[in-house]
């Protein structure tokens, strides 16, 4: 679906950047990159805690015996 995105090289993002830059101005680029810096940070934060917990969880499926059914 998006394997376009693999095809944009140096030149293509240079000249996005300019596109945005000039559509949104420079004071609004910075605060959009600053918030898109901490959504990304937010979602590797959310990321590690769910590998934490699923990792949690298969330990605690690892030490406890299965019981058997009667």
């Amino acid at each position: 679906m998006l394997n376009w995105i693999k095809n944009i090289g140096l030149p293509e993002l240079i000249i996005i950047a300019i596109v945005i830059i000039i559509f949104f101005g420079a004071r609004k680029t910075r605060e959009l990159s600053r918030g898109l810096g901490e959504s990304v940070k937010e979602a590797k934060k959310v990321k590690k805690e769910l590998q934490e917990t699923a990792s949690e969880m298969k330990e605690e499926e690892e030490e406890t015996p299965p019981t058997e059914a009667s």
